[in-house]
């Protein structure tokens, strides 16, 4: 699977989080590396990188949500080219905001991790478009 089919199903299934006036090639943001090796080495030995997903800033609020508020300065906008090799998979739907993690793509990836996490994050999406 290509990085624009896995990236044009994601953006379909969390649109409210990809308003077309923003850039359409941002996937999401974090607070942390953005080096493709340490997010290989993450995903091989403990926790894969999560990512805030959308092509909307964070807000403050946000990052502390994310447990990561205190990381000023460390701010990465991830783009879709920064993904060649990867994959984002379902990390959940905090406060307001989608979350995915970065893996290397794979066949399990593929055809396993990220039709059930499209079912996820759109289970997530309905549940919080209910308690808006």
């Amino acid at each position: 699977m290509k990085n624009s089919e896995w990236f044009s199903q994601l953006k379909k299934c969390l649109k409210d989080f990809y308003p077309p006036e923003n850039p359409n090639n941002i996937v999401g943001y974090l607070r942390g590396t953005n080096s493709t090796a340490t997010w290989s080495t993450m995903a091989r030995t403990r926790s894969a990188q999560s990512i805030i997903l959308g092509n909307v800033k964070p807000t403050e609020a946000e990052w502390q949500a994310a447990g990561v508020g205190e990381r000023t300065g460390e701010e990465k906008k991830i783009t879709i080219d920064q993904l060649n090799g990867f994959i984002i998979l379902y990390d959940g739907f905090m406060v307001s905001r989608p979350w995915g993690k970065i893996f290397p793509i794979d066949d399990e990836c593929v055809n396993i991790g990220f039709p059930g996490s499209i079912k996820s994050w759109g289970r997530a999406v309905e549940s919080w478009k209910g308690k808006k």
